[in-house]
Order: C-alpha cells, then structure tokens, then sequence
C-alpha cells in the first residue's frame, strides 16, 4: 500500500539502506527480515490495519536488524552450533545470542523515539500473542520469536529495572574466577602432551 512505502522509504533512506525492500505476506504472525545483499523486510497482512505510529516502531526494529547485519551473525551461529551439535553451551551460546540481538534493536528503536516506549511495548506484547495463538513460523530474523523472553524485553523496553542480588553476582564472579584457574592450570598439559607423545614415538 502507498500509505506504507510512504512510511518505509523515508526511513530506509535515513539508515542509508537503499537496496532494503518491503514485502506484505499474508500467513505469518510476525514481521520477519532475511537476506544480506538485498535484504527483505516481510510484514503480515495484520499491519495494513494497524496504527502507522506502531509500524514506524516495527521498520525501525527491522531495519536495525539490517544495518547489523543480525542475518549474517545469526546463520553463523547456526552453523557453529550445528558443528558441535551436542555440546549444550553452543545452545545456550545461540539462544543467549538471539534474545541480546533482539534487546539491541529493541534498545536502538526506543533510543530513536523515547517518548513511545509503552507504544512500542504494546506492540511487541500484540506480536507475542499472534505467535500464540497460531502457529508461528521461522522467517530469518523473526520480530516476535523470542516470546519466552517477552517479560524481560518488555521490562528492558519500559526502563524497569532488573538488578542481580549481590550473592548471586558474587557466586557468578567465583564461578568465572575458579573456571579460568582451571583452565590455566590445564592450559601447560595440554601443551607438554603432544610434544611427549611424539617423544615416544620416536624412540626405538
């Protein structure tokens, strides 16, 4: 629709992203942005009745994701959590990478406008309830996907804050500390070792 382009070109051309395109796809719950060279932004048929002040919030939201290049960073991550597919920390690593991306955009889009961060809370909140209500699928870089952090993206968005007791700081700061002592205990053996083992077999 017209009204719409009107909306997106304007904004597209102030994050110098010219070859960005917009798409309606009727079938999706969630506005969704994939591809790298010539980046696509979907929206589902649901946007054409909302109101245009949430949308602005919504292509902000996207086009940030493009301008990171979060689908880049996203499918390598992908691949190196496919390459060690049964280790749980490479999971844990993704998962953790996917909610801190999409904090970021959400984080640039309020920084952009600060005025509308309940505005841009709700829709996050309408998004959510689509992708629960039906059956949501991946598009690239999904607005809505991380609905199991919404409580903590929408705490984040409304300035909420969210301090960690000092006990649990302290023990994560043990925790680290004793996992680097480890390593750098382990760090020499794993050095020595090889050099040994070619000792060995290289004597008669």
């Amino acid at each position: 629709p017209v009204e719409i382009a009107e909306i997106f070109q304007p904004l597209a051309k102030s994050f110098h992203l010219h070859r960005a395109r917009l798409l309606v796809l009727s079938g999706i719950t969630s506005p969704a942005t994939f591809g790298w060279i010539r980046p696509i932004i979907l929206l589902p048929d649901g946007c054409l009745q909302q109101d245009f002040s949430q949308l602005e919030g919504v292509l902000r939201h996207e086009l940030h994701h493009i301008r990171r290049r979060d689908f880049v960073w996203n499918g390598l991550a992908i691949v190196c959590r496919a390459l060690l597919l049964f280790h749980p920390a490479a999971w844990y690593a993704v998962k953790k990478l996917q909610f801190d991306r999409e904090l970021a955009c959400d984080f640039a889009v309020v920084s952009d406008s600060p005025r509308r961060r309940a505005e841009y809370a709700e829709c996050l909140i309408h998004f959510a309830r689509l992708n629960a209500s039906q059956n949501p699928k991946a598009w690239g870089i999904d607005f809505a996907a991380t609905s199991d952090h919404l409580k903590a993206r929408v705490r984040a968005i409304l300035g909420v804050s969210n301090n960690v007791s000092s006990w649990l700081l302290s023990l994560r700061i043990a925790c680290g500390v004793i996992l680097l002592a480890g390593f750098a205990g382990i760090a020499p053996s794993l050095v020595v070792l090889p050099s040994y083992k070619r000792q060995q077999t290289s004597e008669p």
